[in-house]
C-alpha cells in the first residue's frame, strides 16, 4: 500500500476516533447521572468572581415564618432530584463528570438576614459550590414592609425555568398545598443529546447552516460592546430593576411576541446609550435561552433543559424601534419554524471527546479570540408566570425578580418575568462594566425606549 494511503488513513483515525467514542460512550448505557450536555457548558465558567448562577426572589406582604419556610425548602427538596444533586469527584482523565443525588442534604441551604439595599446583589454575587449537596442557596430577608426570599441556584444544576419550578415547589409546600412532580420524566427530559437528535437530514443540515452563519458573523463582523461608564474592579455582580406595566408589552407590533419586544428594546437602548459614550456600534448580538422541553411539560422540570440562540442587528436594522423588532421577530420565528433552536447540540455534542482537564482551562482560552463568539448582551425571559405563588396565610407574593448571570466582556444579563399582571425587569450588569448609578441611568432608558412603543 503506498505510504501516501497509509498517512491519509492515520489522519482520518486521529480526526475520527474521538467523534466515535464520544457517539458511543452517549449509547452506553450508564449507571450514574451525567452533566447534560449544556450543564457541561455552563460548569466552566462559574468562578468566585463571576459566579454562574440564576436568581428569583420574591417578596409577600409580611412575615415569612422561620420555621415553615425551612420545612417547605425540604418538601421541596424531596420532590426534584437536582435539588439534592452535587458534583461527585472527578479525574484529570474523566471526559464526563457526574452528578450524584442525596436523600439528606449536608448543607442547610437557609439563611435569615435583615433586607438590605444591596442584599439581593450580594447575594447572587456569592457562589454556589457544587461539592455537596444542595446546589442552590435560599435568603429570608426580613424587611418592615414584606419579607423576601431570595433563591440562587447553581446554573450547571438548573435554568431559569427550572428554577422557577424549584421556587413554585416550595411556595405550594409552605402552604400545605399538592404539588405532582414526575422526577423520573424529569430526569429523562435532561438528556438533550437524545432528545434534540436532529430526526431529518434537513433539520441538521438547517442547524449547521445557522452554526455556518453564526461563526462567519464572529469572523467578519464581531458583536459590539457596550461601554464602560465608571465602572471599577469588584467582584462579583450589581443589579437594578424596572417595574413595566402590562399594557406597555401588549402594544408589541403584529406580528411579534413579547419576547422579541424586550429584545428590540435592548439593542435600541445599547446603540444609544453607545451612542451617547462615543462608541460604534455595528452589530449588536443577545443571547436568549429558548426552552426545549415538552410543549405538556413546558414549564415543569428543575434541570438544564434548555439552548442558546443568538439573534443580532445591523446598524440599519436598528433605525427605529418597530424597525429592530421586526428583524429580530423573523429571526426568532426561523428558530421556531425549522427548529434551529438545537443547534448548539450539533458542537456539543459532535465535538471530539476532550478530558475534564482539557474542559477545565478552555474557558481562559476566550481572550485569545474567543470573544468574538461572546455576544453583546443576555436577554432570559421566563415569561408569563400563570402560578400565582401563595404563601400561606400571607397570600399571594406581590414582586417576582429574576436574572441570569453572564460574564465580562459580556457584561449585562437582563432578566424578566411577567407575574400578576405587570413586568418584572432585572439588570443584572457586572461591575467591571458599571457602577450602580450607570446602570440606573441605562435601566432608565431602556424603559424609555420600551414604553416608547
Amino acid at each position: 500500500m503506498p505510504m501516501w494511503v497509509w498517512w491519509l488513513l492515520i489522519v482520518v483515525a486521529v480526526v475520527a476516533t474521538p467523534g466515535l467514542l464520544r457517539v458511543l460512550h452517549a449509547r452506553a448505557p450508564r449507571a450514574g447521572l451525567d452533566f447534560n450536555i449544556i450543564d457541561d457548558a455552563i460548569h466552566h465558567l462559574d468562578t468566585e468572581d463571576e459566579p454562574w448562577t440564576v436568581f428569583m426572589e420574591v417578596r409577600v406582604s409580611g412575615a415569612i415564618d422561620e420555621a415553615k419556610l425551612r420545612d417547605a425548602v425540604r418538601v421541596a427538596m424531596g420532590r426534584h432530584a437536582m435539588a439534592r444533586a452535587y458534583q461527585k469527584r472527578w479525574r484529570p482523565w474523566q471526559t464526563v463528570y457526574e452528578w450524584g443525588v442525596v436523600e439528606e442534604v449536608a448543607v442547610d441551604p437557609v439563611r435569615v438576614t435583615d433586607a438590605e439595599r444591596d442584599a439581593g446583589a450580594r447575594f447572587l454575587s456569592t457562589r454556589v459550590p457544587l461539592d455537596a449537596a444542595p446546589p442552590f442557596r435560599i435568603q429570608l430577608a426580613r424587611a418592615p414592609d414584606g419579607d423576601r426570599i431570595l433563591l440562587c441556584f447553581n446554573h450547571a444544576a438548573s435554568d431559569g425555568v427550572g428554577t422557577l419550578r424549584f421556587l413554585t415547589s416550595i411556595a405550594r409546600a409552605y402552604s400545605g398545598r399538592p404539588d405532582e412532580v414526575d422526577p423520573v420524566e424529569d430526569l429523562a427530559m435532561r438528556d438533550l443529546a437524545k432528545n434534540t437528535e436532529p430526526r431529518t437530514w434537513m433539520e441538521r443540515w438547517r442547524r449547521l447552516t445557522m452554526l455556518r452563519r453564526a461563526l462567519l458573523d464572529a469572523v467578519i463582523a464581531p458583536p459590539a460592546r457596550i461601554a464602560t461608564a465608571r465602572a471599577g474592579g469588584a467582584p462579583g455582580f450589581g443589579c437594578v430593576r424596572r417595574v413595566i406595566s402590562s399594557d406597555v408589552v401588549a402594544s408589541k407590533p403584529s406580528g411579534a411576541t413579547v419576547n422579541d419586544l424586550l429584545l428590540g428594546a435592548l439593542h435600541v437602548a445599547i446603540q444609544r446609550w453607545n451612542a451617547a459614550h462615543a462608541l460604534e456600534t455595528a452589530r449588536i448580538g443577545t443571547m436568549m435561552p429558548v426552552n426545549v422541553r415538552p410543549r405538556e411539560r413546558w414549564n415543569e422540570a428543575v434541570g438544564n433543559i434548555v439552548y442558546f440562540v443568538s439573534v443580532s442587528t445591523s446598524v440599519e436594522e436598528r433605525a427605529d424601534l418597530a424597525s429592530t423588532v421586526g428583524a429580530i421577530a423573523k429571526q426568532t420565528r426561523e428558530v421556531k419554524e425549522q427548529g434551529t433552536a438545537a443547534a448548539l447540540r450539533e458542537i456539543l455534542f459532535a465535538s471530539p471527546t476532550l478530558l475534564v482537564e482539557v474542559k477545565r482551562k478552555l474557558p481562559a482560552l476566550l481572550p485569545l479570540g474567543g470573544e468574538r463568539f461572546v455576544d453583546t448582551a443576555v436577554l432570559s425571559n421566563v415569561g408569563r408566570v400563570d402560578a400565582t405563588l401563595v404563601f400561606g396565610e400571607l397570600g399571594a407574593a406581590t414582586e417576582l425578580w429574576f436574572s441570569p448571570p453572564c460574564r465580562m466582556p459580556l457584561g449585562l444579563a437582563m432578566g424578566a418575568s411577567t407575574y400578576e399582571g405587570r413586568l418584572f425587569l432585572t439588570f443584572r450588569y457586572r461591575h467591571a462594566l458599571w457602577n450602580e448609578e450607570a446602570a440606573e441611568q441605562f435601566a432608565d432608558l431602556y424603559q424609555s425606549v420600551l414604553t416608547s412603543s
